[in-house]
């Protein structure tokens, strides 16, 4: 398991939940930024090293334009060599009517690529209490 946080408190937490859990041969902690991470778990993988299964970004309110753009066109199958690739598990928020069509959009226009290579994609609606407030510049507010 590769971890990454950029928070430094979380990071110190995410090592002593390891150390806890008798996992430390089992994980990797890492406090960067999201981006650099992903590219460089991508990166290594392409480049013959491990690589994850799955990757999760779990940062609903940036996952798709800030995260997802960081793994485009690191899955093209020529680069894998028949190695399967990583299933990439993101969450989001969506206000839309039809949020599993506006989040699919979404995800295409990160990833630059048609709908139609987007596989496996499932949405779950929640309570609005979860959803962020909307501020007056048209990006979510605390």
């Amino acid at each position: 398991v590769l971890a990454n946080d950029l928070n430094p408190k979380a990071v110190e937490y995410l090592e002593k939940n390891v150390l806890c859990n008798n996992v430390a041969d089992k994980v990797v902690v890492a406090n960067m930024d999201g981006r650099d991470f992903i590219q460089q778990c991508v990166g290594a993988g392409a480049k013959g090293s491990s690589l994850p299964h799955h990757i999760v970004l779990n940062l609903p309110e940036l996952s798709v334009e800030l995260l997802l753009p960081a793994v485009r066109g690191a899955f093209c199958p020529c680069l894998w060599h028949r190695r399967s690739m990583p299933l990439v598990h993101l969450y989001t928020f969506s206000r839309h009517e039809d949020p599993e069509r506006e989040v699919r959009e979404r995800v295409a226009a990160a990833l630059e690529v048609p709908e139609e290579w987007l596989e496996d994609f499932d949405t779950r609606r929640v309570g609005t209490h979860y959803l962020p407030k909307p501020s007056g510049d048209g990006r979510s507010g605390k």
